[in-house]
């Protein structure tokens, strides 16, 4: 049972929008969930740690994690 699209209408068209909606509704669940998470500091000061680590090894820092 397949779907039927018209001749107009590819695949590759549709592709990318369903995969940023997706990905969307992937992230608003997880913030919704960390949220009420009780690890939640800590997972945000942990991301916010990696991501000066990157922007300081993009930079040409030496990083050592």
């Amino acid at each position: 049972m397949g779907l039927d699209l018209p001749g107009s209408v590819s695949f590759e068209r549709l592709q990318a929008p369903f995969e940023s909606a997706s990905d969307a509704l992937a992230l608003a669940r997880f913030d919704a969930r960390l949220r009420s998470s009780p690890v939640a500091e800590a997972f945000v000061l942990r991301a916010h740690f990696h991501h000066a680590c990157a922007a300081l090894w993009r930079a040409g820092e030496f990083v050592q994690i």
